[in-house]
Parts: C-alpha cells; structure tokens; sequence
C-alpha cells in the first residue's frame, strides 16, 4: 500500500501475482480508486467456495466465475486451472488467447477479457524471474549449494544483460548470452586443453605397471616384517620387479612406497 502513495483515484488497474492478491487487498485498493487483476490462491480467506469436481471438468478455454460485488473470481483452466480475482472489467466480456495445444499448433482459446488482460498487463510483473526462468543454467539435485550457486551466477548474467541492453536496438537475452559466451571462450588461451586434477594414487595402485607381486614355489623372509625384531613372515610371494620376498598387502606397499 506504501507503494501506491501517489496513485490513488487515478483510474489505475494494478496487476499482480499470487503472492500478494486476495480479497481484502482488493477491497483496500478499491476504496482508494484502484483496481485490481491478478492470479490468486484459492485458500485466501474470503474466496468463494468451488469445488475440486467443477475445476476437473473443464476442459481447453474452458471457465467459471463467482462473483461478489465489483470482486468477481474467474477459474479458466489451459493447461492447468488458472484463478484469477479482478474488478477491473465486466465478468460478462470474453476474449481469446493464443495458446499450444497437445500436438504443438498454436490454436486460439476463449477466455474471459480478465485474462487475456492479465496476460498481456502481468508481463511487467516479476520480470526478473520471467528472464530467469527463460535460459534456465542449472538443473534439479538433492543437494541445495549447487543450485544456489548457478542460481547467484545466473543473477550476474541477467544484470549484466540489463545494463547491455541499454542503447541496444536489438535487446534479446539470447542474443546476449551467446556473444557472452563467446567472449569468454576468446579469454581463454588457445593451446589450452581441458584436463583434470588429478588425485595421489595409493603406492600399490601406482606400481602396478612394473612392481607387482608374483608367486612362487620358494619361501623366503619377508624384507619388511623382517626388519622388525619382535616379528618374522615367510612367504611364497615376490616382486616381479625387485625380486624379494614380501607379505602381500602393507608390507608391499610399505617396501616400495621408501624406494
């Protein structure tokens, strides 16, 4: 309300979304001379009571409206049920929308003169989640910081393509984020390749190319347990390369990880 200090008794229709609509907004706004159209939560106190049954059988461009006063409440169900709550306009007016139907032709929809109103008037609403949601970077997962981290990257973009736009006579986002995209590959050097970091192997795992063990039919001390003086190990098994006896397990991998 703070916001529309300024406006009142204007003739101004005010659009929103489902976070803030609902009929007692809709009355504060009318005694000030503003109206309102906006989606709305069916579960706002005041709403009037429609069923689960009558919003499944609709069908494509197909409605229903309540209304009370000046507050009407419009379900228009497209690809699902829309609410919308307005005063804006007479419940009685229809229009038509543009919409895709299943097999992907775009095919002309009724729909109350509120909605195709919203439509077109809640484009300025939420522009930041509008142009968020167009190129979305990141995708689903079970943890949280990765999403918020392409989240926060992808804020960067949109600012940086608002103040790109400026000036610009052709100001799609697309167009933007592949000039972008391109720039940053030309930062890059050319002889660069991709690689990866690369992890210390385990002493066994990085001598298994040369350094592996081999049976045989001789017993013989092992070099390492033998060095201890409260133990003493034979065994049957050899490095093929060094040829001494050792226990398999930690006595190998101890014997050539202080080589």
């Amino acid at each position: 309300m703070r916001m529309l200090q300024g406006y009142e008794d204007k003739a101004h229709i005010l659009f929103t979304d489902n976070w803030f609509t609902s009929p007692t907004l809709l009355l504060a706004l009318q005694q000030k001379g503003i109206r309102l159209c906006g989606s709305v939560r069916r579960n706002r106190k005041g709403m009037p009571a429609i069923s689960d049954d009558e919003v499944s059988a609709l069908g494509q461009g197909q409605w229903l409206q309540r209304q009370k006063g000046d507050a009407t409440v419009a379900v228009w169900r497209d690809q699902k049920p829309l609410w919308l709550l307005y005063n804006h306009c007479s419940p009685g007016e229809a229009a038509s929308l543009d919409r895709w139907n299943d097999s992907g032709h775009k095919v002309s929809v009724g729909c109350p003169r509120a909605i195709r109103d919203y439509f077109y008037g809640a484009r300025s609403v939420d522009v930041l989640s509008q142009l968020h949601y167009a190129y979305l970077p990141g995708r689903k997962a079970m943890r949280s910081w990765p999403r918020l981290a392409w989240w926060l990257l992808d804020m960067c973009v949109i600012n940086a393509f608002k103040l790109w736009s400026k000036g610009q006579e052709h100001r799609g986002q697309l167009r933007f984020r592949e000039e972008l995209m391109h720039e940053l590959l030309q930062q890059l050097p050319l002889d660069q390749k991709p690689s990866r970091v690369s992890r210390r192997p385990k002493a066994a795992d990085s001598l298994a190319e040369d350094h592996y063990p081999e049976h045989t039919d001789s017993r013989g001390d092992c070099v390492v347990c033998c060095d201890r003086a409260t133990e003493r190990t034979r065994s049957r098994i050899i490095c093929a390369e060094c040829g001494v006896h050792l226990c398999i397990g930690k006595c190998f991998s101890a014997y050539h990880a202080d080589a």
